[in-house]
């Protein structure tokens, strides 16, 4: 769907976000018609300029962008958001442990690199 903006939005800033999620089940065709009927109603509205959806199994990655400020899928598609809940927060979780544990690594490197410094 081409869009034209207006000169008022010249200088606005263009604001890019990137999700990812998984799929609590499986979710019926209808969720993902909705979630694109969403889509199209906020990009005629203006909110966004565009977005996509990919999937991979039960894996959702979800790309959007807006003007001035960014453009989460949350809220936009309640069917969608019912399946996504709490799997979003999982995912939340896994990356905080993933970040953990490799702050974890890296310390205990440079406490094994101080030991050798401290040796010779």
């Amino acid at each position: 769907m081409p869009c034209t903006l207006p000169a008022s939005l010249a200088d606005a800033a263009v604001c890019r976000g990137s999700f990812h999620a998984v799929l609590g089940g499986e979710a019926e065709d209808t969720v993902f018609a909705d979630f694109s009927a969403a889509l199209q109603k906020a990009q005629a509205e203006g909110r966004i300029l565009t977005a996509s959806l990919f999937r991979y199994e039960n894996h959702l990655f979800f790309y959007a962008e807006g003007l001035n400020r960014p453009f989460t899928p949350q809220g936009l598609c309640p069917a969608l958001d019912a399946a996504l809940l709490l799997v979003w927060l999982t995912c939340a979780i896994f990356r905080i442990g993933v970040l953990c544990t490799t702050i974890r690594m890296l310390g205990q490197e440079y406490a094994i690199q101080k030991r050798k410094e401290v040796r010779q």
